[in-house]
C-alpha cells in the first residue's frame, strides 16, 4: 500500500483532495494530511511517505522549503506541487529541486489524480528496479565461490581458462 500525504493551509483543499484519493480505492493508497509544512514534517518523520500533494505557497514555510527537507531525508518521496500561482519562477524552484510535478489547482481533479498515478507508477518501477538489482546481487554472491573453486581448478590443472586475470 502507498502513502500518500496532502499539505494546504486551507483544510477545505486538504480535506476535499483527501475524500477524492479516498474514494479511489483501485489506488491502494493510505492518506495523510497535514495543514502546514511543520505538520507535514512531523508526519513524515514518523511514517514513511510515498508521495506529497503541497501547496507551494503557506505561511511560515513554503512547500519549496518543504521539498528542500524531503530531498535530504527522503530522496525517493515525490513530490507534486499544487497551487493557484501560475508563477514561472514557483514552476522552475519546484523542479529544479527535483519537484515531480506543478498543478494549477484550476487544472481540475483529473490532472491531479492522473499526476499521482504516474507517480505511483514510477515508484512502482524504481521499486521493481531496485528487487532486480538485490537479486541480482544476491546470485552473484551465491555463485562467486563455485566460480572461483571451478577457476582455480582449471588453472591449477593447467588447463586454458577462458577469463583473463588482471
Amino acid at each position: 500500500m502507498s502513502r500518500l500525504l496532502i499539505v494546504d493551509d486551507f483544510p477545505i483543499i486538504v480535506d476535499g483532495l483527501a475524500e477524492l484519493f479516498s474514494e479511489k480505492a483501485e489506488l491502494d493508497m493510505e492518506i495523510f494530511r497535514a495543514y502546514s509544512v511543520i505538520e507535514a514534517l512531523e508526519v513524515l518523520g514518523n511514517v514513511r511517505i510515498d508521495i506529497v500533494l503541497s501547496d507551494i505557497r503557506m505561511p511560515v514555510k513554503t512547500g519549496i522549503d518543504l521539498l528542500k527537507e524531503i530531498r535530504s531525508q527522503w530522496p525517493r518521496c515525490k513530490v507534486i506541487f499544487l497551487t493557484s500561482y501560475n508563477d514561472f519562477q514557483y514552476a522552475r524552484d519546484a523542479i529544479s529541486l527535483g519537484g515531480y510535478d506543478y498543478i494549477l489547482k484550476t487544472e481540475g481533479d483529473e490532472r491531479i489524480i492522473e499526476s499521482v498515478c504516474r507517480a505511483l507508477e514510477e515508484l512502482r518501477n524504481e521499486q521493481e528496479y531496485e528487487e532486480l538489482i538485490k537479486k541480482s546481487k544476491e546470485q552473484y554472491n551465491q555463485s562467486k565461490p563455485i566460480l572461483q573453486k571451478e577457476f582455480f581448478t582449471e588453472l591449477l590443472a593447467g588447463r586454458k581458462t577462458s577469463v583473463i586475470v588482471r
